[in-house]
């Protein structure tokens, strides 16, 4: 029984259900990105990809970034009131997109489909509005096991009714399934942290968590503008199937990073409840490590056996995208650095870099995304991603000036470790250059097991220091 206590514990460690809902969420996005890749034509598929942008518009909009300062206070207060003033912001602003995307529609005469996307995506920003403070609650309580189990629950019905839509040739109202899985996450946060909206005074106190969570909002708002602007330039001049090509090579190139950058949620929370800088430094040269050496493999593999892996998973007409997707993939090596850095920084009082960084990514994304796409074509599109994670270098030197220890001493040391893996990645490439789907599966797990044990035997005392964090005891 005793055993059984401890095991639950450990399991039950919240970056350890992090990744587990992670590690969920990725694994369906994948089979969603492989069948609707083999499902729809390359014009259905950029719409497909319109639909995943407008949900990531809609977890922005609802406010779900807005109320992040309820997690810097440890004060009781009135959070029904504190919704409500959210809501109002919330209702503000989809009023405001309504508005502008009605005029715009009038004068472009854009895809009728595009229109359904917006109407869909203005209710489920208004419903999800009704998520943002239970979970904002569960988030500084660090109750990451509900936040998981309704995060799976929301991705498992938003791709059950995508698939069934596609299955009975109903592409056209895929946007549904944003408005159901919107539902569903207000309906299970409110069930288990009540905060419906109650007209009252907001508390004085209350106003600098809200300019946190402002900041904490325009810079994802700068952030989201940045990305919306590319489709628009890509689809106008070279046609939704280019976009198409362009959105699926930054998201295959990228899932090794990506499937780590839902941690910074956990990252912020963490660091924001330490004192002493020397604990703070520490834990974040371990969680740094930590990053980079789970990133490392995984991308490496990804890139030696890129052809492989998209003729027999995702099919060979994506081999066209290819070169865009090697250049994408370069930002694995930035992102595994740049999520925990900026979860440290706005821990540390330095919560306005997030928002001078998103300032300067756009400007380079306008302005020299613009020129390039001009010039190059869509390709122009991948060389402007790369010049914009090079900026990242600014970053890593700012935190390199806070932490004691060698910052990248210990980026480098977690890569090292996945060049025997690379070397023999390279050396089954060149031998099997023509692999099905099985043998391919079947010697990327060896691969990946191999490293692992490798990985255990040569870093055993600093993979104890790192599962000592993950279980709490810094």
């Amino acid at each position: 029984m005793r055993n059984a206590m401890l095991y639950y514990k450990q399991i039950s460690n919240p970056i350890f259900l992090m990744i587990f809902r992670q590690g969920i969420i990725q694994l369906l996005n994948i089979f969603m990105t492989i069948f609707m890749a083999r499902s729809l034509n390359v014009s259905e598929y950029g719409y497909y990809v319109a639909i995943l942008f407008t949900l990531s518009l809609c977890v922005i909009f609802s406010g779900s970034y807005l109320v992040s300062g309820i997690i810097k206070t440890d004060s009781k207060f009135d959070y029904r009131s504190f919704a409500s003033f959210n809501h109002l912001i919330v209702i503000s602003i989809a009023a405001l997109v309504a508005i502008m995307l009605t005029i715009s529609f009038l004068i472009f005469r854009f895809d009728e489909r595009i229109l359904f996307i917006i109407i869909i995506g203005i209710l489920s920003i208004y419903i999800g509005s009704f998520q943002a403070v239970p979970t904002a609650l569960m988030e500084k309580s660090i109750q990451f096991s509900n936040i998981a189990i309704i995060e799976i629950l929301q991705a498992l019905v938003f791709a059950a009714t995508a698939i069934l839509l596609v299955i009975n040739k109903l592409e056209i109202y895929l946007p549904l399934s944003l408005l159901i899985r919107s539902i569903l996450g207000a309906l299970v946060s409110q069930f288990i942290y009540p905060s419906l909206p109650r007209i009252s005074r907001l508390d004085r106190k209350l106003w600098g968590l809200f300019y946190f969570g402002i900041r904490n909002q325009s810079s994802q708002l700068i952030s989201i503008s940045k990305d919306s602007l590319m489709p628009i330039i890509i689809g106008s001049r070279f046609g939704s199937s280019m976009y198409g090509q362009m959105s699926w090579a930054q998201t295959a190139a990228t899932y090794p990073a990506m499937f780590m950058a839902i941690l910074q949620r956990y990252y912020f929370p963490i660091f924001s409840s330490m004192n002493d800088e020397h604990d703070k430094s520490h834990n974040f040269r371990e969680i740094l490590w930590l990053n980079n050496i789970i990133i490392a493999p995984i991308s490496l593999i990804l890139l030696v056996f890129s052809k492989s892996i998209v003729l027999n998973i995702f099919g060979d007409q994506w081999l066209a995208s290819m070169n865009a997707f090697y250049i994408f993939w370069v930002a694995n090596l930035f992102i595994a650095s740049s999520v925990p850095c900026m979860s440290y920084l706005m821990a540390s009082g330095r919560d306005e870099l997030q928002i001078k960084f998103a300032v300067l990514w756009a400007i380079l994304s306008w302005v020299v995304g613009l020129i390039l796409i001009q010039y190059m074509g869509p390709i122009g599109f991948a060389i402007t991603n790369l010049v914009i994670q090079l900026t990242n270098i600014f970053l890593f030197l700012i935190v390199r000036g806070k932490i004691r220890g060698n910052f990248f001493r210990t980026i480098g040391s977690a890569w090292l470790t996945a060049v025997p893996l690379l070397a023999f990645a390279v050396i089954l490439n060149f031998c099997f250059s023509s692999l099905e789907l099985v043998p391919l599966l079947l010697i990327l797990f060896i691969l990946l097991i191999t490293h692992v044990i490798f990985i255990t035997f040569t870093c055993r005392t600093r993979i104890r220091k790192v599962l000592n964090l993950l279980r709490g005891k810094q």
